[in-house]
């Protein structure tokens, strides 16, 4: 009995000693936190700051940037404005001009060119009628037949229907007997009337074979047989079907009757 009550007072002691650690690590825990707390919310706010709506930060007041724990006054270079806020620099220079090394540079306007409303790219663009190279402004020069075009790629012009252009010209467009003019085919600009087919620079008449209808769909011979008929060269055939078979939905061929398979040109069940 003496032995049972001496490991029962051992196991209380131990259970009171793990009570009072972790009593001790709340409270350093606890201790420790409000320390952090007071830190941050007592003497952490610098000069020409506030704090921020949210958490314990702080932000520089407007006209100011953040430096490492402080807050240093932002100076606007000659020909920039502040912006009101933190971001980059804290300024941005004034319409025409442009930052170089902190300092906001005057843009330079080559001839024939005005300042872009836009604050990227050259910060100027030519005017009507003249091409950017090489930073200056040149003019276009028009071919005889065409018209200033800006949503052309690279010559800034386009040849008046009726011409197309070949190199730096534009020549007219020569179409052939039964072709139209089709501004959409830029190779050459026209194309062959219905029932013709092109042939070199000529649109020649489309021959169709007895037993077809025209069928100009630019694939093929321009025409097709009819039900029943199937081309063969130049002529359309009438189609011999084999004993239990029908013709397809193509028309122009036969298939096997099911459950009979096509077998060395008959149909037969395997």
């Amino acid at each position: 009995m003496k032995i049972q009550s001496n490991l029962a007072s051992i196991q209380l002691e131990r259970k009171t000693y793990a009570i009072f650690l972790h009593a001790l690590v709340f409270i350093t825990f606890i201790a420790l936190s409000n320390t952090t707390f007071a830190q941050s919310t007592t003497g952490a706010i610098p000069e020409n700051a506030m704090k921020i709506s949210y958490g314990n930060g702080w932000q520089c007041n407007p006209g100011f940037i953040k430096n490492g724990e402080t807050c240093a006054e932002i100076i606007a270079p000659e020909n920039a404005y502040l912006t009101g806020s933190s971001y980059r620099m804290g300024w941005l220079c004034n319409h025409g001009y442009r930052e170089n090394q902190g300092e906001c540079i005057a843009i330079t306007i080559p001839e024939n060119a005005y300042l872009s409303p836009s604050e990227y790219g050259l910060g100027w663009e030519c005017n009507r009628g003249y091409l950017e190279n090489k930073g200056v402004c040149e003019e276009i020069i028009l071919p005889e037949n065409a018209f200033l075009d800006k949503s052309s790629y690279e010559k800034k012009w386009r040849c008046m229907n009726g011409y197309k252009a070949v190199d730096n010209e534009c020549k007219e467009i020569i179409i052939p007997e039964n072709g139209y003019f089709n501004k959409s085919t830029i190779s050459q600009g026209w194309e062959c009337k219905y029932g013709y087919r092109q042939i070199g620079e000529l649109c020649i008449a489309i021959e169709i074979p007895k037993n077809a209808f025209l069928e100009n769909d630019g694939r093929g011979n321009g025409w097709k047989c009819n039900r029943g008929y199937s081309a063969v060269g130049k002529i359309c055939e009438v189609i011999i079907k084999p004993e239990n078979s029908h013709i397809n939905y193509s028309g122009n061929d036969w298939e096997c009757n099911k459950p009979y398979r096509k077998v060395n040109g008959q149909c037969s069940i395997l």
